[in-house]
């Protein structure tokens, strides 16, 4: 077993030989550096853990409890700083007879746990951006197959549309609502809708952003009703709901986003602009004559106008699919009648929801071949609107641990850390390179440093 002062020195060692022989620039120092204090960091972690474990073995709380079964088991973990190993003893409880590495129950690391919870929250970051291909090779010192990447993903809890205790006021506010269509494992497709708050468009320089938006996703077979009752939950508990004016509720005007109407407080909704003209232009794709009268009765016209333009281009559609595709358009914008010529009105927002859809869901969830399976589509979605609203993600298992927990007493971790401190402190420094007796600036840097010198 080899001593903290021995890693001291070694440490030291490693590094003065690296700077003397002196990589290029600053930038070759620290590369030529942090494997070495990688596995430093390492080695003191292993130590520090086996006094410990030493010091748990002497605990009276503990030899009532735990009879040792055998000394030495070697646990390989890997952490952020590479394969960490340690040794430690197995212990049976004098009363129920369970078996349990009691140190590895206060690390919180199960009996098979082969990758420490770090990493696993390392690798959950990098895929929330990445494949889980991609973030196994990227977020670990050892590559972590995409299995096990999408196994931490489902574990990993997320948080929806929740307020941050600090009640605002403002009298408008702006709910926009759309959906991304994502492959699914089996062949099918899946709908992920995306909800978000804000209070408008601030302008910086050549590029607008949303003031304080908030993001929540929700999956296309979820209740409708539990999603706008969790956004205006959000509204009353962020908001003085006084202050409010008016709610301005845009979308495409699907029924999951008409209903929210019936939910949010002052509530007007309004037609997104790109889904009205996407829909007129497919409603005139066979009769483009009609065009400049539709624009018109758009802008200024009545229902009725717009209804007498839809039973002509219905009539010239003919039958088949085709023609019924037709009716569907034309249907759609009479139903939606009164959500479109509110766009007239100079205070009616203008609706950015494909957009947020595609930078917050698409770029992840359906941009790539990819096919989800249900559990983890939902998690990753969730993740996306976490970074989205600014929120870390920290991966936390949601099953208790394995192990037994067994709390050693805080005297044992006190001293376990003090004596590795003062190994440390009694160590009078002896750098190799002051030893060698060498005259160079690095040598008399170093001999300054370690003996206090000045020039």
């Amino acid at each position: 077993m080899i001593s903290i002062v021995e890693i001291a020195k070694n440490f030291i060692t490693k590094i003065t030989e690296v700077v003397d022989i002196g990589p290029e620039g600053l930038k070759g120092i620290t590369e030529a550096v942090e494997p070495i204090m990688l596995e430093t960091s390492l080695l003191v972690i292993k130590e520090i853990l086996e006094e410990l474990e030493g010091r748990i073995f002497l605990e009276s709380k503990r030899s009532n409890e735990w009879a040792v079964v055998r000394k030495g088991d070697v646990k390989a973990v890997e952490t952020i700083f590479g394969t960490l190993e340690y040794k430690r003893r197995y212990y049976r409880n004098k009363v129920t007879g369970q078996m349990a590495h009691l140190l590895d129950g206060w690390l919180q690391i199960d009996a098979w746990q082969k990758v420490g919870d770090d990493v696993r929250e390392r690798l959950v970051n990098e895929a929330v951006e990445l494949s889980y291909q991609k973030s196994g090779e990227k977020a670990a010192p050892v590559m972590v197959s995409k299995t096990s990447v999408g196994k931490y993903i489902g574990e990993t809890p997320t948080v929806g549309l929740v307020s941050d205790g600090k009640r605002r006021r403002c009298s408008v506010l702006y709910v926009e609502a759309d959906e991304d269509h994502v492959a699914m494992q089996d062949g099918g497709a899946a709908q992920m809708k995306l909800v978000y708050v804000h209070e408008g468009n601030v302008s910086e320089a050549a590029r607008r952003r949303l003031e304080h938006v908030r993001y929540m996703s929700w999956p296309g077979t979820g209740d409708t009703d539990d999603l706008w009752e969790m956004v205006t939950t959000y509204i009353e508990e962020q908001y003085d709901t006084d202050a409010l004016k008016t709610v301005w509720l845009c979308g495409d005007g699907a029924a999951w986003i008409e209903a929210g109407a019936g939910w949010l407080p002052k509530c007007k909704m309004v037609l997104d602009v790109y889904h009205i003209n996407k829909a007129f232009m497919q409603v005139t794709s066979h009769a483009t004559q009609y065009r400049s009268w539709g624009w018109k009765i758009l802008r200024e016209g009545t229902y009725e106008q717009m209804a007498e333009l839809c039973d002509v281009l219905c009539e010239r559609a003919g039958s088949g699919n085709k023609a019924k595709e037709k009716r569907r358009l034309a249907a759609y914008l009479l139903n939606h009648w009164e959500n479109i010529i509110i766009r007239r009105s100079s205070e009616t927002p203008g609706c950015s929801a494909e957009g947020h859809v595609s930078h917050v869901l698409s770029a992840r969830l359906s941009s790539r071949p990819i096919g989800w399976g249900k559990h983890n589509l939902e998690k990753m979605a969730g993740l996306r609107v976490m970074r989205a609203n600014g929120l870390p993600i920290v991966y936390e298992r949601n099953k208790p641990s394995s192990e037994p927990f067994y709390m050693p007493e805080i005297e044992s971790v006190h001293r376990a850390t003090k004596y590795i401190r003062k190994e440390v402190v009694d160590w009078n420094v002896q750098l190799p390179i002051i030893q060698l007796g060498r005259t160079s600036y690095l040598h008399d840097a170093l001999k300054g440093l370690a003996y206090g010198l000045s020039s």
